[in-house]
């Protein structure tokens, strides 16, 4: 037969008893705990989630619970003290018996009597009354802040979007001391973490809408700008790509690159979509959506994917030079290209084929036994209708 120890609770902690799981709409039940095996008497919540499952031990018995009211820990230790003298007679005509299946819990009359005397008393001087002082009462952080806006409540705990999850548990602790301090008794605060760290969120969220909305403005800005490029080089009024370039801030070449749309609507579209773009892969989100000629692309791009020629012919390029996508004219047949076989470098005549914005496929030289001065080169070009052509030539063609 155990003797009842009682084990109280932690004065500075007054709350202790009160828990509730963020997946439950109520707190977890609280007993008066007596266990028959070592005599222990305690109070505890139950840590189980749920209110009707319980563990082994006491569905057998040899753990006995009675249900109390979420009490403040002053409050359950005056139970304690008070269920001493049953807590004894029931470990006195308690006994533990195994049944053949599991260890069972069984109380003589004596015992179960002192159950019954257990559970009066609990209800006539502890009674499950929210309004008593020695109940712990919820308090949520959504109750506490009901007073004040979000910006209000980030300015007095400056919290922002480069606010941490680190420093919000800190400004946790601070609300929750707050609470404390003002409450009419003893609560438990809830949902501090959530509620701030949800008002951090926002201001996120605030900043992603302004990128967002800061995104829409410059492609608006951007093409009212190119607009007024178009419109004030068409006057014909001795306005230079120089002097426009000064006034747009650009580069000459860049405003070249702008005024070469002005003709073709549906390229200009084209160019201002590429050149707003702000996502990872523009290729697969913005290029693959346009009609193309797959197999000139194949040939000027070569997996760089930094060029394409639509349906048409037109050769679209990025200019990393200027930074920018831009359309280019397809080469004709005039345009002369030579090798220079003592650096293996290409030289064009005229103008290059890197500003051109189309690439050539250049083979190395068919056979390598044959002297440098006649080998024979290989290159293709995407002619005006997109069409590959393949040509080869010896180095003194003209």
């Amino acid at each position: 037969m155990p003797t009842a120890t009682i084990i109280k609770l932690d004065l500075d902690n007054p709350a202790a008893l009160f828990h509730r799981y963020p997946s439950e709409p109520d707190p977890q039940p609280v007993n008066l705990v007596i266990d028959l095996r070592d005599g222990t008497v305690f109070c505890d919540w139950k840590n189980e989630p749920g209110r009707t499952c319980m563990p082994a031990s006491v569905f057998h018995g040899r753990v006995r619970w009675y249900r109390i009211p979420v009490l403040t820990a002053a409050a359950a230790n005056r139970l304690l003290d008070d269920a001493l003298p049953y807590a004894q007679r029931i470990l006195t005509g308690s006994h533990i018996d195994f049944d053949g299946s599991n260890h069972v819990g069984y109380l003589n009359d004596d015992a179960a009597s002192a159950e019954v005397a257990l559970t009066d008393m609990i209800e006539r001087r502890y009674p499950d009354d929210a309004a008593s002082p020695d109940a712990v009462t919820e308090w949520q952080a959504a109750d506490f802040f009901s007073g004040s806006d979000d910006d209000d409540a980030c300015d007095e705990y400056n919290i922002t979007a480069e606010t941490s999850d680190e420093q919000l548990t800190a400004i946790t602790g601070t609300v929750e001391q707050q609470m404390r301090a003002t409450a009419d008794g003893v609560i438990a605060p809830t949902g501090v973490t959530d509620y701030l760290t949800e008002l951090r969120d926002k201001q996120r969220t605030h900043a992603r809408d302004a990128l967002d909305n800061t995104r829409i403005q410059l492609e608006q800005l951007l093409a009212t700008r190119n607009k007024l490029i178009r419109n004030i080089y068409s006057w014909g009024a001795g306005d230079t790509h120089r002097s426009i370039a000064e006034l747009a801030g650009l580069t000459h070449p860049q405003v070249g690159s702008i005024i070469r749309t002005a003709g073709h609507p549906a390229e200009g579209d084209i160019i201002e979509r590429l050149n707003t773009y702000t996502g990872d892969n523009i290729w697969q989100d913005i290029i693959a959506g346009f009609d193309l000629n797959e197999t000139a692309t194949d040939v000027i791009d070569k997996g760089a994917n930094d060029r394409f020629v639509l349906a048409d012919g037109t050769i679209i390029r990025y200019h990393y030079q200027l930074g920018m996508w831009e359309s280019a004219a397809a080469p004709d047949w005039q345009y002369r290209i030579q090798k220079h076989l003592a650096d293996r470098t290409w030289e064009d005549t005229g103008i290059g084929y890197d500003q051109l914005g189309f690439a050539l496929d250049r083979a190395d030289t068919l056979n390598a036994d044959v002297p440098d001065d006649q080998r024979w080169c290989y290159y293709r070009v995407v002619d005006a209708d997109g069409t590959v052509r393949e040509r080869t030539y010896t180095p003194d063609a003209q």
